[in-house]
């Protein structure tokens, strides 16, 4: 069973990552660098103080799944911010589409990997 530390943490940041969702489908190509950072900097924050110091340690074996998915959102969430770098550095509107589609992207994956954690521990428990 997901431990309710595990849950509660997965929950917020669910919300979060929804909020800057968002903010990321109410934009075009005319790319707000201050508003992007605003809400992108609470989302690190929360996952590198929160979602990061969770321990796998605390579940059990039965839980092979959630590990996987644990992996899966950090790697897909260093993917985002390595994306919202080159959204800043791009010039192109072209560049700028391409990044702003990955960007939706690799948002719309980490939604699905958490409420896959989510579900899990709901039907573990």
């Amino acid at each position: 069973m997901l431990p309710a530390s595990h849950s509660q943490a997965y929950q917020e940041f669910l919300v979060l990552i929804q909020k800057f969702q968002i903010c990321f489908d109410n934009l075009d190509t005319e790319v707000e660098p201050l508003t992007i950072n605003q809400h992108f900097s609470a989302l690190q924050k929360f996952f590198y103080q929160r979602i990061l110091t969770l321990t796998q340690e605390e579940l059990d074996n039965s839980l092979t799944q959630v590990k996987s998915l644990y992996t899966e959102i950090g790697r897909e969430f260093k993917l985002l911010t390595t994306d919202l770098l080159f959204l800043r550095a791009s010039r192109q509107t072209a560049t700028k589409e391409e990044r702003l589609t990955s960007i939706r992207d690799r948002i719309t994956k980490l939604i699905a990997y958490i409420e896959a954690v989510l579900a899990k521990s709901l039907t573990e428990s």
